[in-house]
């Protein structure tokens, strides 16, 4: 699926002398909008943003912030510092960096696209993620009700195979350390021991 980078939001925090064709032409181009911001706490409040900072604007200090860190992990902001040395210890892996001065609008572009890159695949685990969630509580659901479980049926309403829900079992058992889920031979299914209709 090719990335989608309209409606990208830029925000920049560059010196006031510093060129910005580049990055504002490949803005342009994939119907973008730019913003400018002129201190930190400007950029805490931001959400949805890939950032441009120079690295003059950095300190030692600039990822101490629990805000920030945050919206790192969770892809709300994608920071690039814009300069010639990696002078900072402790960099977030979300952070990335960009020579100065910016020489190719392909430079530019590369960034953009590892940013959207990485926000469809959070997307794509959330998505995963949610979907087991949701399959474990309807089988706990379902065992907790007395009811049995056949996994041919979970296969079926679930499209998984029956190893996805053997494994799906297996972490309920271990969640569930008060409860014993059996196997019934003569229904061939699984049952939640204990539990009365």
């Amino acid at each position: 699926m090719p990335i989608d980078l309209k409606n990208t939001t830029c925000a920049l925090w560059l010196p006031k002398d510093y060129d910005l064709t580049l990055i504002t032409e490949v803005v342009d181009s994939i119907k973008g909008n730019i913003i400018s911001v002129a201190r930190k706490n400007l950029l805490v409040g931001l959400s949805d943003v890939i950032i441009f900072v120079d690295e003059e604007n950095i300190d030692e200090h600039f990822f101490n912030d629990e805000t920030l860190l945050d919206k790192l992990e969770k892809l709300n902001l994608f920071i690039v510092i814009v300069g010639t040395t990696k002078k900072l210890r402790r960099i977030p892996p979300q952070v990335q960096f960009i020579s100065k001065p910016i020489i190719s609008k392909k430079q530019v572009l590369v960034i953009i696209e590892i940013w959207q890159r990485y926000r469809q695949n959070l997307n794509k685990r959330e998505l995963a993620l949610t979907v087991k969630l949701n399959r474990l509580f309807f089988i706990y659901h379902k065992l907790f009700e007395g009811e049995y479980l056949y996994i041919d049926d979970i296969m079926k309403m679930a499209s998984v195979t029956k190893r996805t829900i053997l494994r799906d079992l297996k972490t309920l058992r271990d969640v569930l350390v008060t409860k014993e889920i059996t196997f019934d031979e003569e229904k061939r299914a699984y049952i939640m021991a204990d539990i009365k209709k």
